[in-house]
């Protein structure tokens, strides 16, 4: 049976208890008694777990608010401290909550997978084993969690991306631009001392307990009281934009964010949250973050047309949503996107207002050319859709819930199919097309 040890989920369950939950009902129905919640050595079915978050996150109030709850979680966790206490860097906590400490929770449940972009930012993936029941809730959760660690560690809040489906989430992560990084003199002598602590350290969840609201994350009553509390008729130019949002990317359900001092606000028509599989990406104007969107993301692909619609209008729907909340930079008076071209990628990383929108467009145009000419599966059309991405084959293994072995199979057939005989070639023979 997969399960996962009793920390976290004792802490969840003891604040569905103060939200209402009838936890003690919970326990009976799974055949679990209380006397386990309350061992901390204790693995607990995740059933159990998937079943508690899910009743949590509606007694909260929504995704926003089981979000913050995370956030919390990860601020009162006694690790980061001693880290920090340690000297250790952000990119490096990151990597130690992916690669160690979560595995350390749920090391019969997860898999994770950390690479770093050329930007800074950090991408988290992590991965369901294909027998686990999936849980959004679980998705919203794990998000909380990684977006207050720029601000514990003293520099301000990361702005976050996510792709949520049902057997992975992806979580890109983008740094304040503030962060710095530590000095490079003495870097392995430190490395070697903190990899030597490390093995202690990530069995200090023992020491965890249920987080007060905390004003480092955000502050949890006002962000609560802002989500229940009635909200405002939308404006014209927000339910416009709503509407336009579904209709080119042909989805049923938008939710509207507003980027305020204590985290994200709902605006908008869309007053119930998003409560399955989505994509969020963060509205961008300037160089500065506005506000976010997500939208639906139904079926779980290598690939989503969702998020490639999303990324190809993006840059129009921010500056509309900046207008509708009178939030524009002062002396701009219009825009007007550029059509996305169909031809080669540009070369280097695109900035973070259209991070991989014209790639992203070009790629699913060529993707429909490809899969027609070599006769490509499902399955070979997703690996190729990420490998011309840039991932590896773990992090490809991650996203699509297959062994590496699987991924690796599935290359070696691609690189016949494109008559070339290594990976680079292959993306290179990917992007030779006759549209100019």
């Amino acid at each position: 049976m997969s399960h996962c040890r009793s920390t976290i989920v004792r802490l969840c369950a003891r604040r569905s208890e103060l939200s209402g939950v009838d936890v003690s009902a919970l326990l009976r129905e799974h055949g679990l008694t209380e006397a386990g919640l309350t061992d901390r050595e204790q693995r607990l079915p995740w059933g159990f777990f998937a079943a508690l978050l899910a009743q949590l996150e509606t007694a909260l109030g929504g995704p926003l608010a089981l979000e913050q709850f995370g956030a919390e979680v990860a601020a009162a966790h006694p690790l980061f401290p001693l880290l920090k206490a340690m000297h250790f860097g952000l990119a490096e906590i990151q990597q130690i909550a992916a690669e160690r400490l979560v595995p350390h929770l749920f090391d019969a449940v997860l898999q994770t997978l950390v690479s770093h972009q050329t930007d800074g930012a950090a991408r988290i993936t992590l991965s369901l084993g294909r027998e686990i029941a999936t849980s959004y809730p679980f998705w919203t959760f794990m998000l909380g969690m990684w977006r207050p660690l720029p601000r514990l560690f003293g520099f301000g809040d990361a702005h976050v991306e996510v792709e949520m489906a049902d057997r992975f989430a992806e979580f890109l992560v983008i740094y304040p631009t503030e962060l710095t990084g530590e000095p490079e003199d003495g870097q392995e002598i430190r490395r070697r001392v903190r990899e030597l602590l490390l093995k202690d350290l990530v069995r200090f969840e023992e020491l965890l307990l249920l987080p007060s609201p905390d004003p480092k994350t955000s502050i949890f009553a006002r962000r609560l009281g802002a989500v229940a509390a009635p909200e405002a008729q939308a404006s014209a130019a927000t339910s416009a934009l709503e509407r336009e949002i579904r209709e080119k990317l042909d989805v049923e359900r938008v939710q509207l964010l507003e980027l305020t001092p204590t985290g994200l606000r709902r605006v908008g028509s869309t007053r119930e949250s998003l409560d399955r599989a989505r994509i969020r990406r963060v509205f961008w104007l300037s160089g500065v973050p506005v506000g976010a969107v997500e939208v639906e993301r139904p079926g779980e692909a290598g690939h989503a047309r969702e998020a490639s619609l999303l990324d190809e209008y993006i840059d129009g729907f921010s500056y509309r949503f900046a207008e509708a909340q009178n939030r524009l930079p002062f002396g701009t008076t219009g825009f007007a996107p550029a059509e996305p071209e169909m031809g080669d990628p540009a070369t280097g990383e695109p900035p973070p207002s259209s991070r991989g929108r014209v790639a992203r467009a070009a790629r699913d145009g060529r993707l429909s050319e490809l899969t027609c000419e070599w006769q490509l599966s499902d399955r070979q059309r997703s690996v190729l859709a990420l490998l011309v991405d840039g991932l590896g084959n773990r992090e490809i293994a991650a996203r699509l819930g297959c062994s590496i072995g699987t991924i690796e199979n599935h290359v070696t057939k691609l690189l016949k199919r494109a008559a070339v005989d290594n990976r680079a070639a292959l993306t290179a023979r990917f992007w030779k097309t006759q549209r100019r």
